[in-house]
């Protein structure tokens, strides 16, 4: 059965939390609260899509994109998670980062309100993502 493991530092894994949203982390789930500044939200996300591209082809992305838009409630969102595990380990470690902060967020969802501003934060992932991905097949 997966288990979660800790987060460790001396793993080398990236804690996403405090190196892109120190300051915003919170306002993700809760787009539609009054006073949430969306500018610093939004820059976040794009400076995390920008240094983390790589991890998630654009294939894989759209799919966890279209099962988070099709799910009608919390409970079905919730059931995607082992699809995200599914994911990461097929693609391998380099993915894992980027998996495991759609995993935190999705176990962070527990209105109809949350799921919303999830959609919304993926919806941006996916726009940045595509943004960025576009930009790196120019150079």
């Amino acid at each position: 059965m997966y288990k979660e493991r800790p987060r460790q530092e001396s793993e080398g894994k990236k804690d996403i939390q405090k190196e892109y949203f120190s300051q915003t982390y919170a306002h993700l789930l809760n787009l539609f609260a009054d006073g949430v500044p969306l500018d610093k939200v939004y820059d976040n996300i794009a400076v995390f899509i920008e240094k983390n591209h790589k991890m998630i082809t654009t294939t894989q992305l759209r799919n966890i994109y279209s099962r988070v838009v099709d799910a009608d409630s919390v409970q079905e969102v919730k059931m995607l998670r082992p699809n995200l595990v599914y994911i990461a380990a097929r693609q391998g470690k380099d993915v894992e980062p980027i998996i495991d902060f759609f995993n935190q967020l999705i176990k962070g969802i527990n209105d109809e309100e949350q799921l919303k501003s999830f959609k919304k934060v993926m919806e941006s992932v996916v726009a940045y993502h595509k943004f960025y991905t576009s930009q790196t097949t120019k150079k």
